[in-house]
């Protein structure tokens, strides 16, 4: 299969569009709900989007109907997106709060289907007596920063879990998330990416006090197969210098935020490296 580009945009679209648009709820180090509270680690953080895109090849979508994954009428044709500005738009105008989609990596065309079947009976028979652990899949501290919570199927979402187990049962698919759990204090999901290992690799936020508010900093993480499941491989990479410019409540109210966001993130992830 051809390396595809999606993880490195998709980081792109959750700090140029979702970050700037859960800031403005920023209060205390963390976003909050119309409440006023923090975000549960086991809900949905509903100031941004998220979404799931399944990556293959021309047949992508054939397999998927096979398998049950989406039905055969939920395909509305193919929208070319051959570069960053291109995923951007679509991604934009076809985004809701949850959006599923359909990536053909050797065309680079994606498509919008109504409706992912988290549950398929085809898929569940196909992995009937597998060996399939999402503890092996994915890494100890993949829900709660401190490792405080297993993983395990009962505490992971539904299409983290389909996820987990489509590129078990075909290694050669990519799958792509930006979740609305949320991770870490900040309240905000992460950006995944699972292959046949498992979690290939994840970005996340962190809201970093300082003497006068918060550095929002931006994490990825890459992992490599190991004898019990998978591991880190190397350390955190922190993207971009910006603790000198911290985040404070009226900092969201103020124009150009989103070039601000821009700025304090750049450099971007070397798409060709990680992918």
């Amino acid at each position: 299969m051809s390396h595809d580009p999606l993880f490195g945009w998709l980081v792109d679209f959750h700090i140029e569009r979702n970050l700037p648009r859960a800031l403005r709820f920023f209060r205390e180090g963390s976003i909050r709900d119309d409440d006023g509270n923090r975000y549960r680690l086991d809900g949905e953080n509903e100031r941004y989007y998220g979404a799931i895109i399944i990556s293959d090849g021309e047949n992508i979508a054939d397999r998927l109907v096979r398998i049950e994954v989406i039905h055969s009428d939920a395909i509305d044709g193919y929208t070319a997106i051959p570069t960053r500005e291109a995923f951007m738009g679509y991604l934009g105008e076809n985004l809701n709060r949850d959006g599923s989609f359909v990536y053909d990596s050797v065309n680079r065309g994606i498509t919008r289907v109504a409706k992912v079947n988290n549950e398929p009976k085809a898929l569940n028979e196909r992995l009937k007596g597998s060996d399939l652990r999402f503890d092996r899949r994915l890494p100890p501290d993949f829900i709660a920063e401190d490792g405080s919570i297993e993983v395990k199927r009962t505490n992971l979402g539904l299409k983290t879990q389909l996820a987990a187990e489509l590129t078990y049962a075909f290694p050669d698919m990519r799958i792509y998330q930006i979740k609305r759990t949320p991770y870490g204090g900040l309240g905000m999901g992460k950006v995944t990416q699972f292959s046949g290992q498992g979690l290939l690799q994840e970005f996340f936020f962190r809201a970093v006090p300082e003497k006068e508010g918060y550095s929002i900093l931006g994490i990825h993480r890459q992992y490599e197969p190991h004898e019990d499941g998978i591991r880190q491989a190397g350390g955190d990479r922190i993207m971009g210098e910006y603790a000198s410019m911290p985040y404070t409540p009226d900092m969201t109210k103020r124009p150009g935020l989103a070039d601000r966001v821009r700025m304090l993130f750049r450099p971007a992830i070397p798409y060709a490296a990680t992918l």
